[in-house]
């Protein structure tokens, strides 16, 4: 997708960033309210990511000035890195939901968070992959401008008022992953809950919630029960079909499901081997990290429904088959 502003709707325009990721660009939206803009995601903390905001908005004769609130869908880099920058540059409160804002408060207060000694070793990793995961948060965590919450939203909770739109809560790729809801046009600004060609990762990590695959599939039909029309997706092109991409997201998890199943024998499997019967062996170093936590979602997904077994001891995690 070509970086830069785009008309994509009525007062709806598109802001395509590039990020350092597989991903390459990140969508921020503006929304006409009316009495200003309502500004959705804010990119990343590069500076590439800033002049292709500064340019489209110079583009789009929009000023910083000229935005009343900032929305941060969830706390990940690419939709929050500069958040704390554009607060200041159009003095505009910023939105989270309460679990998101909580975790970036915990990452500024105390650091990333790190896994317990041994944990990817029990579950099977090689050794030299523990070093890995703790080099993961730091360097990531150069890519935001600190910032905090003005403000916390729920499901229902008014986010702009003339033009209305609303906070609709899809936990699952983030313990509070936040949605905005144009419900008198029938629009949904989706951040990374439902994009057009691949599935968000939905891991498995300390600090959130014990079945993310579970709440993931539950605000798959939340989104369907308020039944857009259109959906922006934080990646990638606008979804005109909702209800036939929610369909193919399911569909998506409910086979990996199987495959994870059929990776867990009677006999048990660690977590990280069942990571490479449905990834592959040789991933990069985030593709690994973020491949790990996703089998681990969907074993414990299993774990909760029955299907499988969690036996652990201070050295190792199995997981086996009922």
């Amino acid at each position: 997708m070509v970086t830069g502003a785009s008309e994509v709707g009525s007062g709806i325009f598109r802001i395509t960033v590039p990020i350092p990721f597989d991903l390459r660009d990140v969508n921020l939206y503006l929304v006409d309210t009316g009495d200003g803009f309502l500004l959705i995601d804010t990119a990343i903390r590069t500076a590439e990511a800033r002049a292709v905001v500064e340019s489209s908005l110079a583009r789009l004769g929009i000023a910083f000035r000229d935005i009343h609130t900032i929305v941060v869908t969830h706390f990940h880099t690419d939709h929050s890195g500069l958040a704390g920058r554009f607060r200041e540059l159009a003095d505009a409160p910023v939105v989270m939901s309460g679990p998101d804002a909580a975790c970036l408060a915990r990452f500024f207060a105390e650091g990333p968070p790190v896994e317990p000694a041994d944990f990817f070793a029990a579950h099977g990793a090689p050794r030299e992959f523990d070093t890995i995961a703790r080099g993961m948060f730091p360097s990531l965590s150069r890519l935001m401008v600190p910032f905090a919450a003005d403000r916390i939203v729920d499901t229902g909770d008014a986010v702009a008022t003339d033009r209305p739109a609303v906070g609709l809560l899809t936990p699952g790729h983030t313990p509070g992953h936040l949605t905005v809801l144009l419900p008198e046009e029938g629009v949904l600004f989706a951040g990374d809950h439902v994009l057009p060609r691949i599935s968000p990762n939905i891991g498995l990590y300390d600090f959130g919630d014990p079945n993310p695959l579970g709440s993931y599939l539950a605000s798959l039909e939340r989104v369907r029960r308020v039944a857009p029309r259109r959906i922006f997706p934080a990646h990638g092109a606008v979804i005109d079909e909702p209800d036939a991409r929610i369909d193919e997201l399911i569909a998506h998890h409910r086979r990996r499901l199987d495959h994870v199943a059929s990776a867990t024998t009677a006999a048990g499997a660690s977590a990280w081997s069942v990571c490479e019967h449905l990834f592959g062996e040789g991933l990069g170093p985030i593709e690994a990290w973020l491949a790990f936590f996703e089998s681990l979602a969907h074993l414990e997904y299993l774990v909760q429904a029955g299907v499988v077994r969690r036996d652990a001891d201070p050295e190792s995690v199995v997981y086996s088959l009922c």
